[in-house]
């Protein structure tokens, strides 16, 4: 008996065989992703899509419910809640926390005229990218999440029910909603700033509490914002763009062919927002001119009057970066070089 062993072992290691590899586990691994929009919105659809395309690629192993419109988490809340384990993913934009994301934030600053239009967003990544290579202390920042995909805004655009606001001096002394970094972009525009959120906004406009704010054209579609406002004006005035984000320990402790379909997707999850968001704003383009509104094209005077009005918040955005112990102003020459030189 002990000699047929050896014989069966000596074959094996002739002919190259192995033992089987152990099977897949069949358990499906259940994961929580949490935003604060409406789930027919543009966002909502790009997460639900983006999950699905993870179950597909996963054939059915990974499976995750979206938490939408504010049902697991609140305004803010989205990286504290995915570090604690309330969520395992989540959706916020970047100026919800300083702390993990202020040099991110960077690039969403207004009067940074990037070379290509909104949805067209290939430079823009790529200038990203490139400074969180250069810049190691981001992922030292983010090492408590695992970064899934980023989703770029678009520009936003000032509106307003009654004044319309064409040059920097329409806007001063108007209370405009803001919150985030627009609460210092109405400082610096004279603006005075009322904390107010998405979908506070509407009754604010509509009973005159405020006098305009900065949204962009799918979140005015989303919120039924164009139906109390009237006037619309584009003046490169940044972005709140965000990020998806998972608990590191969670996704680490994912078999690593898992890790991997996530990784492969970060640029699906992307695209898709590009894909709805442009549709969406079209189709709020659609509603505000079939309602008569007022777009207001600028001159090219016009325009550079905005753009000298909007340099001092790289100032600003340095100073408060700096007070958090961040290399902002390394930062923000490098970010500016590498726009110029694509440009």
């Amino acid at each position: 008996m002990k000699r047929l062993l050896l014989i069966l072992v000596a074959i094996i290691l002739v002919c190259g065989l192995s033992p089987a590899p152990a099977p897949v586990s069949a358990e499906t691994i259940k994961l929580k992703f949490a935003h604060i929009y409406p789930p027919p919105t543009a966002l909502g659809k790009t997460f639900t899509n983006w999950a699905q395309k993870i179950k597909k690629d996963t054939n059915g192993r990974v499976e995750i419910t979206v938490y939408g419109a504010g049902s697991l988490i609140k305004h803010g809340e989205f990286c504290d809640a995915t570090v604690t384990g309330v969520t395992d993913m989540a959706y916020g934009m970047l100026n919800e926390d300083m702390s993990r994301f202020g040099l991110d934030t960077g690039l969403c600053l207004a009067g940074l005229e990037w070379p290509q239009a909104w949805p067209n967003v290939d430079i823009r990544m790529r200038v990203y990218n490139e400074l969180r290579r250069k810049f190691p202390i981001i992922g030292e920042k983010q090492k408590d999440v695992e970064v899934l995909f980023d989703i770029v805004m678009a520009p936003f655009v000032f509106h307003s029910p009654k004044k319309a606001v064409r040059t920097p001096k329409d806007i001063k002394g108007l209370r405009v909603a803001a919150t985030g970094w627009y609460v210092t972009l109405a400082k610096v525009l004279g603006a005075v700033p009322v904390a107010l959120g998405g979908p506070e906004r509407y009754m604010a406009l509509e009973k005159g509490v405020i006098d305009g704010s900065w949204d962009l054209y799918a979140g005015m579609f989303a919120m039924k914002i164009l139906e109390v406002t009237n006037n619309y004006v584009e003046a490169d005035f940044g972005d709140s763009s965000g990020i998806a984000i998972m608990n590191k320990d969670k996704f680490n402790a994912l078999p690593p062919d898992i890790q991997k379909i996530f990784r492969d997707n970060r640029e699906f999850g992307s695209q898709e927002w590009l894909r709805m968001g442009d549709g969406e704003t079209k189709m709020a383009l659609g509603v505000a001119r079939k309602r008569g509104h007022t777009f207001i094209n600028l001159t090219p005077e016009e325009k550079k009057l905005w753009y000298d009005s909007l340099l001092p918040l790289r100032e600003e955005w340095v100073k408060q970066q700096e007070s958090r112990g961040l290399p902002a102003r390394a930062f923000m020459d490098e970010m500016l070089r590498l726009i110029k030189q694509y440009r």
